[in-house]
């Protein structure tokens, strides 16, 4: 039994383990995404540490912290193989020898990071940046913090003999567009903030350098603008680079530079796309009144926006959103994962007669399939809206959903949208028929209560619908919800109102749902 106690004793013991199994547990603790201390645990034993330090594949992740013990010693430790440098978390005062360290090996570095530079100290990565070759980089990043009222970004030039493997670059403050013989193999681009006043940045240099990305799948552009934007006009193009593997596109802009960029590309129907815009900018007064104008007038580049099964529409102030995609259809069959989402903030006065309305944002998708609609919108331009057009754009409307804010003047009326949904007013006016014939959920907040006139046509309505269906046992609608707010003049107590309805409404519709918001005072 003593030779097995001693035999078991050896066999356990924490210096004996095989150092290829040793390297195989610290490899996985640095890939731990808790984070553990690895460090720490080469203090267990003498022997753990012998094993680390000469195993040059856990030396291959390095970073600049305190001081720079760890990264003189990563560096002497990883020998011959590629490297991944993180200077983010470097003390200012320790960057310039932490780049004195990193130039013997320039050849190894796979992927560097600068974070947290402020735009003095930057003059030294710069240099750094420009008097090497890195021939194993595919992974460069910039970030520099932003100065409140400095209008200067940093000059960097990225050419493909310097940079020949350059996949993903990441930076803030920084003019690079200068030279794009480095974008041919770019897979990812994020750019944070690129003024292009100091040193100028032209809008032509910057679309046609973009266009030299055929292989982007991630292109970034969060206030990219240029010094002469908006302010020339450009000659327009018929060369258009197709973006076969772009997956996301997300451009926060002026719109004369947004509309330019996207009538020289085209994007895959399937990628994700945002665009963001200001109604006012800091330089010149923008002429994005509506979303439409982030839009170009040939729209061939964006494919998805004959595709969108699904739209919401937000025309609030200070925001216009319009969000569409092509997700789950209403009868449960799966579609494409594209989506486009356009935005335009900062808008000082909201004038709801300057084009803004609803028409401009439904003329983005004029031939689009489109099922689900979502609106919310204002008093006034949700009395405005013209439901006849709007039914025979999108005939395939499955699910209609409106919400009226609060706000000046009484509650918009019923009458409108349900004379264009009776097939009998439609028909004798357009000749069109039933108007949606697929509708099944309509959804209303913030309409005014149902007067005796009102709720006879929301009547007539629905039976004359059921009737064109065919007589339908489950009704004209799936299923009816209404919100409804108290007219200034509205007869009748919110009890005797809430019968009328259900009394006139509930058997030509499979679910209705009845409730009315605070009264208007």
């Amino acid at each position: 039994m003593k030779k097995v106690d001693q035999s078991l004793e050896k066999t356990l013991g924490i210096d004996s383990l095989a150092p290829e199994l040793l390297i195989r547990i610290f490899t996985l603790i640095q890939e731990d995404p808790i984070g553990l201390p690895w460090l720490r645990i080469l203090r267990v034993c003498k022997y753990w540490y012998t094993v680390a330090s000469s195993a040059p594949e856990l030396w291959t992740s390095l970073n600049a912290s305190g001081n720079l013990s760890f990264l003189r010693a990563g560096l002497a430790r990883s020998k011959s193989l590629k490297i991944d440098v993180n200077l983010g978390p470097c003390p200012p005062h320790l960057l310039p020898t932490a780049l004195d360290l990193l130039e013997p090996h320039v050849s190894r570095l796979r992927s560097l990071r600068f974070s947290h530079l402020i735009l003095k100290r930057t003059p030294p990565v710069l240099a750094f940046l420009e008097r090497n070759a890195f021939p194993s980089m595919h992974s460069l990043r910039i970030l520099t913090k932003r100065s409140v009222n400095d209008e200067h970004d940093s000059a960097l030039l990225l050419p493909s003999a310097r940079f020949p493997q350059l996949r993903t670059l990441e930076c803030s403050r920084v003019h690079f567009f200068g030279d794009a013989s480095g974008f041919k193999q770019l897979r990812t681009l994020k750019v944070d903030t690129c003024l292009g006043i100091k040193p100028r940045l032209k809008t032509t240099t910057l679309v046609n350098a973009l266009l030299e990305m055929p292989h982007i799948e991630v292109l970034e552009l969060h206030e990219v603008s240029a010094h002469d934007a908006g302010l020339v006009t450009l000659p327009p193009s018929k060369d258009t680079v197709a973006l076969d593997n772009l997956r996301k596109l997300a451009l926060q802009t002026e719109s004369p530079i947004m509309c330019e960029i996207l009538s020289r590309i085209v994007i895959p129907s399937a990628a994700e796309v945002s665009l963001k815009s200001p109604t006012v900018s800091p330089r010149y007064e923008a002429d994005a009144h509506c979303l439409r104008d982030l839009l170009p007038a040939d729209r061939n580049g964006l494919p998805i926006l004959s595709c969108v099964t699904r739209a919401r529409v937000v025309s609030y102030a200070p925001q216009q959103t319009l969000y569409g995609d092509m997700g789950r259809d209403l009868d449960g069959s799966a579609s494409q994962s594209g989506y486009i989402h356009l935005s335009l903030t900062g808008m000082i006065a909201f004038v709801e007669d300057e084009g803004m309305g609803l028409g401009d944002f439904l003329d983005i998708f004029p031939n689009a399939p489109l099922q689900v609609l979502d609106l919310e919108c204002t008093r006034r331009r949700a009395a405005g809206i013209d439901w006849p057009s709007l039914f025979a754009l999108f005939p395939d409307l499955r699910s209609l959903r409106i919400k009226v804010a609060r706000g000046e003047g009484g509650p918009p009326s019923m009458k409108t949208l349900f004379a264009a949904l009776d097939p009998d007013s439609q028909s004798d006016a357009t000749g069109f028929g039933l108007p949606c014939q697929h509708l099944e959920n309509l959804y209303l907040t913030g309409y005014c209560t149902a007067t005796d006139g009102v709720l006879r046509m929301m009547t007539t309505c629905l039976e004359n619908r059921r009737q064109w269906l065919g007589g339908m046992a489950g009704g004209a609608l799936s299923e009816l919800r209404v919100w409804l707010v108290e007219g200034s003049n509205t007869p009748s107590t919110p009890k005797a109102r809430e019968a009328a309805f259900r009394e006139s409404i509930a058997s030509l519709v499979a679910r209705c749902t009845y409730h009315e918001i605070n009264r208007v005072r």
